[in-house]
């Protein structure tokens, strides 16, 4: 049976200042990297998405794309709890 503890999750992202961003792009932090899943335009310079992410990279305010590091990316809080 399973031991061990989730240690990745899908986490609604907001990024600002990108124009292309696309499923499957990498995200990327100093706790491990994570994939986005879905993309849906906000503004002409916001996207929300929802990405995998480690639970540790979720906390970092330093996460940015493999492909543009110039975005600016943040974590929006959870319709739910997790307990």
């Amino acid at each position: 049976h399973y031991r061990g503890q989730t240690k990745v999750r899908t986490f609604p992202l907001e990024i600002h200042g990108c124009d292309a961003v696309e499923i499957g792009d990498k995200i990327v932090s100093e706790a491990g990297n994570g994939t986005i899943l879905a993309v849906a335009r906000v503004s002409e310079r916001t996207l929300k998405v929802l990405s995998t992410l480690k639970i540790e990279a979720s906390e970092s305010q330093n996460l940015k794309l493999e492909q543009n590091d110039a975005c600016q990316i943040h974590v929006l809080p959870l319709p739910y709890a997790i307990t």
